[in-house]
């Protein structure tokens, strides 16, 4: 049975929901831009009583200036640069920052692929980050290897598909890693699950799964947790994004709740939440918050609400059969859940056949249930 890390992404200093924070996701080119970024960043471990700390490389700064039209180059010779006019980042810059930060964990660099449904356009999309994503992730376990050894290392998969991935792992199977991790803005709970299971099946001990706080992912990755996988890790930044939307994430289906000025409460809505903020509370007190305390209250209540999902569904993972009688009392999307439920029955029950036997199942499982 492994563990289950939630990681909270998007922090400062003077913006932590809670304290203590046990884990925290910063980022290269935000958190490790210059010496004193660096200074900030450990003073924050150190107050938020951090006891895991993770450093992604900063591919999301790379795709957010590759689809604003931004310039992206990839220069060792010129310093880490991240602007309105573009981001400049290597290799070297992520051990550089390792170096100086010394995280628990580290992300290679990479080149995330984007958001496309049409098949060409998937594979045309991969094969042109294919060689950036193959170098990068060599040459940063190879640095990480000579620099920082003690520091776990997690590679970025960035493929739309398990033909995709295998293709990408074949040319970096022989470096030394700790884990993969998966972005998964492209994929659906079933199909990370396919991922994760694959994953295994190559005997990867460690993953990670990159920016999601969404209740079927959460479910997957705890199920993982306990069956599969020594270490099984998330981060969100939905937390702070929603709050500062004015969004109350719903404690049951973590779906978004609005509770700004220009929406009407009915006065006797209960709040059905746990958390120490809420206890008392109604949504119209929560509305008519001045803009800062509201803020602050939602950031804190967002991510309890976030942290203690997982920590439930880690809890009602013992099997598939109480996972998915648990998920049916938090979340109104049936089909959804069966559709992960059952992905995950067909995996426990093949485990120890091929990858490509278990695709096939699920697959077919699928198909039947669309029919």
């Amino acid at each position: 049975m492994g563990k289950l890390e939630i990681f909270c992404a998007g922090v400062s200093i003077n913006i932590l929901p809670c304290r203590p924070l046990n884990n925290i996701l910063v980022n290269v080119p935000h958190e490790g831009g210059s010496i004193k970024a660096i200074s900030d960043t450990l003073n924050m471990f150190q107050y938020a009583q951090c006891e895991h700390t993770y450093l992604d490389s900063g591919g999301f700064q790379i795709i957010v200036s590759e689809l604003l039209g931004r310039q992206c180059t990839f220069d060792a010779a010129k310093p880490l640069h991240l602007s309105e006019w573009g981001v400049n980042i290597v290799p070297e810059h992520i051990i550089n920052v390792a170096t100086a930060m010394q995280p628990e964990i580290v992300s290679a660099l990479d080149f995330p692929i984007r958001k496309f449904t049409d098949k060409n356009d998937q594979e045309k999309e991969f094969l042109n980050k294919l060689g950036y994503n193959i170098a990068w992730a060599r040459k940063t376990a190879n640095l990480r290897r000579e620099r920082c050894p003690h520091i776990k290392l997690m590679i970025p998969v960035q493929a739309y598909n398990l033909e995709q991935f295998l293709e990408f792992f074949y040319y970096i199977r022989d470096l030394e890693f700790d884990g993969l991790s998966l972005p998964v803005r492209n994929l659906e709970a079933y199909e990370i699950a396919l991922f994760l299971i694959t994953f295994y099946k190559l005997n990867i001990h460690m993953v990670h799964i990159l920016g999601t706080s969404k209740l079927l992912n959460t479910a997957l990755a705890a199920f993982m947790a306990r069956h599969y996988f020594e270490w099984v890790s998330m981060d969100s930044t939905s937390w702070r994004i929603s709050s500062e939307q004015s969004n109350y994430v719903h404690p049951l289906n973590l779906k978004m709740v609005s509770v700004s000025d220009n929406v009407v409460i009915d006065q006797n809505i209960s709040i059905n939440c746990k958390c120490p903020w809420c206890n008392g509370k109604t949504f119209t007190y929560i509305k008519n918050l001045p803009h800062r305390e509201k803020g602050s209250f939602l950031r804190s209540h967002n991510w309890w609400v976030i942290e203690h999902a997982a920590k439930e569904l880690y809890q009602y993972s013992d099997t598939v059969l109480t996972l998915k009688n648990h998920l049916l009392t938090r979340y109104p999307d049936t089909g959804a859940i069966e559709k992960l439920c059952n992905v995950l029955s067909i995996i426990d029950a093949l485990r120890d056949r091929s990858i490509n036997e278990i695709q096939f199942a699920c697959r077919l499982d699928y198909a039947d249930m669309m029919s």
